[in-house]
């Protein structure tokens, strides 16, 4: 009889959140120590590869791999990807330049998409710069790349800034990272594993509809993608112009201050949105996203408790469609409201070798849609 196999947000989670000892030193010198790998990694970033490459007064750096794992049932990665680089960029960025004590937590992010990314995108780059920052708040925007410095999109965030009244007080502050034990280390980090889940084939996309395509994931008769089987998310309910979706907010979402990262909760309600724009295009069509605004409304505690997503379609036009997501814990509260737009194009299927660009049809779309 084989071994049946766990899945990821089953195991015990990896790396380091809420330490408060770090607080005692500076913004700067913080992320300069994680950049020198000094400083243990939260769990989010063992989960995806998230990594800060760069950081300097006033501006900061990510990276994630654009691995197999982020597919979404369409095979492209879902356009809420580049928040899991850009988020940690863009609060990096207003971090380095405060003092040691001081925190942040972010209340929104905005991103502009541009183009589409996918395992050919090699990997998501968010490279942010502050623009401004006072006693209690801070504001910031990103470029977010490719692995071959194509531009993406563009990001923005504005975040509070929180004196926490963690001081060195001479004792020494230290940003040693603590050495690896254990059988945990005996494996590979998730996103480095290979690829459980397939998206779904081509030529299904161009004989059914959208809501035929994620009626057949949720009973079971086309696969469950691979981003779900990394995060655990779990289509719920579909119809025409509505999507429902769970996730656990297990330990592998925290980020470093303890807390369910945000740009994984921004990932999750795109890809919720997006998934309900999906439910109303017929056979032979793709949508391309054109922006997404999400604010924060309250912390999710990675407890491993169920987040719910409702996701709603607000507008269907010929080439433009708006939707938007709440996600609400466990006990019931909004914790993260979301709304995005999207390009509709027609007459297209998910093909990897023909991706749409927003730009390339963007003015005939919105042309159509006024005109209409």
């Amino acid at each position: 009889m084989a071994e049946a196999i766990s899945e990821i947000w089953e195991e015990a989670p990896r790396g380091v959140a809420g330490d408060v000892r770090i607080l005692a030193l500076d913004g700067l010198t913080r992320m300069r120590a994680a950049v020198a790998g000094r400083m243990a990694a939260p769990p989010i970033n063992r989960l995806t590869g998230l990594m800060p490459i760069e950081a300097h007064p006033g501006s900061a750096t990510f990276r994630v791999p654009a691995t197999p794992w982020l597919a979404t049932p369409a095979g492209f990665f879902g356009a809420g990807s580049m928040a899991l680089a850009a988020d940690a960029a863009l609060a990096s960025a207003i971090m380095t330049t405060q003092a040691a004590g001081w925190t942040l937590t972010t209340s929104d992010l905005s991103l502009n998409f541009l183009r589409p990314v996918c395992v050919r995108s090699g990997a998501i780059v968010a490279r942010a710069r502050i623009m401004y920052a006072r006693r209690s708040l801070g504001l910031a925007e990103a470029l977010v790349e490719d692995g071959h410095g194509r531009v993406l999109g563009h990001a923005t965030t504005r975040c509070f800034l929180l004196d926490t009244g963690v001081r060195d007080g001479g004792a020494g502050a230290t940003d040693a990272q603590p050495l690896a034990t254990g059988a945990e280390e005996l494996s590979a980090d998730p996103y480095l594993r290979p690829v459980r889940g397939a998206a779904v084939p081509d030529a299904v996309w161009n004989e059914r509809s959208g809501l035929e395509v994620i009626q057949g994931i949720l009973s079971g008769e086309l696969p469950a993608p691979p981003v779900s089987r990394l995060f655990g998310l779990r289509l719920v309910g579909a119809e025409a112009g509505r999507m429902q979706t769970e996730f656990p907010a297990t330990g592998w979402l925290a980020g470093p201050g303890g807390a369910a990262y945000g740009g994984a909760l921004a990932h999750h309600v795109d890809l919720a949105l997006s998934l309900a724009v999906q439910t109303t295009l017929p056979p032979a069509t793709v949508y391309s996203p054109l922006d997404l605004k999400v604010d924060f409304l309250r912390p999710i505690v990675p407890d491993g408790s169920i987040v719910h997503i409702d996701a709603r379609v607000l507008h269907s036009g010929r080439s433009l469609a708006v939707a938007s997501a709440e996600a609400f814990t466990a006990e019931g509260k909004r914790a993260v409201v979301a709304m995005g737009s999207m390009l509709i194009v027609r007459g297209r299927t998910w093909s990897l070798d023909r991706p749409v660009v927003p730009e390339d049809e963007a003015a005939t779309g919105f042309a159509e849609d006024r005109d209409g």
